[in-house]
């Protein structure tokens, strides 16, 4: 429950109330069978002193048969942000943040069931990231998509997968993170299968793999499944060379503090073809002896021809 609840964001004013109060609401979208007598947990969410939400139940009660539920006696923390959330059918569901109205000791406030439906119908990615870290003869790539579900319900990709290309000559598969619920993976040739239930809103889902570079280069072609707002290619600073008609340069970004060159593109359409080829890439050290065995074998065969010609041959 408090994986669920603890992705909250404490963006409301502080309020000036204080003391103790009360909220009141309903379960709906599910039948009353399931409802009733179903567990509501109050969560209450405080800034540490890292300014980091940290998140903990206070209270906990009962739904009746019509899916309604009371909590009395809440203190209210002019410093805090709360949420509510239960379980229905095995799913964890979760109310929006909220406070308490200024000046008032009670809050109405309903938790929601969404549908569980097939359809991916309104789905697209809010943003697509890929980090280029460039290794030896490789690189290895890092892709985050930020998954927007905005139709209010859950779309169940469990028969019919999220399918997510990867390149022709990727390896070393892993993923790093998913926020479906009952997710699983699996990888069928250059696709990677993601199955489970995304939820309303945004969800994450970020994969790592490795490509091998030709003398130095690295040719890369992506498509996705679904309309892509924006995407933004990165690579740490000064370490790669980008050429794509698609992208564009952007401003230096920084991840835990550290600078990366940027190159990226808006609005693209499923399906659609995004092309790029990043130079640069630390070529192995045999690779410099191939020449040098080259320059030593016409070396060999002028120095075989000269002696041919000025040595006496036999009679």
């Amino acid at each position: 429950m408090l994986a669920l609840l603890a992705a909250v964001t404490l963006n409301a004013q502080p309020i000036r109330a204080a003391g103790e109060g009360r909220i009141v609401g309903k379960i709906v979208g599910a039948a009353a069978k399931e409802t009733a007598g179903a567990k509501v947990v109050l969560v209450q969410f405080k800034l540490d002193a890292q300014g980091t939400p940290q998140g903990a139940p206070i209270q906990t009660t009962s739904a009746d048969a019509q899916g309604r539920f009371e909590f009395r006696q809440v203190p209210i923390d002019t410093q805090a942000v709360y949420k509510l959330g239960t379980r229905i059918s095995g799913r964890l569901v979760a109310s929006e943040p909220f406070t308490f109205p200024d000046g008032k000791r009670e809050v109405r406030l309903d938790i929601v069931v969404p549908a569980v439906v097939s359809s991916t119908q309104g789905l697209h990615f809010r943003q697509a990231l890929l980090a280029i870290e460039p290794a030896v003869g490789a690189a290895w790539v890092t892709e985050v998509l930020h998954v927007d579900n905005p139709t209010g319900n859950v779309i169940d990709v469990t028969n019919q997968p999220l399918e997510l290309s990867l390149a022709e000559n990727a390896s070393d598969l892993v993923v790093m993170r998913t926020d479906l619920e009952a997710e699983s993976h699996t990888q069928v040739g250059p696709k990677l299968m993601v199955y489970g239930r995304i939820q309303p809103g945004e969800s994450t889902i970020a994969f790592r793999y490795r490509m091998g570079a030709a003398l130095g280069s690295l040719r890369m072609e992506k498509v996705w499944p679904r309309p892509v707002d924006d995407v933004l290619v990165v690579a740490p600073q000064g370490t790669l060379k980008l050429v794509s008609e698609q992208l564009s340069p952007k401003p230096t970004q920084k991840f835990d503090g550290l600078p990366y060159d940027a190159w990226g593109v808006p609005a693209v359409a499923a399906q659609r073809s995004v092309s790029l080829l990043a130079k640069g890439i630390p070529v192995p050290q045999w690779l410099y002896l191939i020449p040098l065995a080259g320059f030593f074998a016409v070396m060999s065969g002028v120095v075989w021809w000269f002696l041919s010609r000025r040595l006496p041959r036999g009679t």
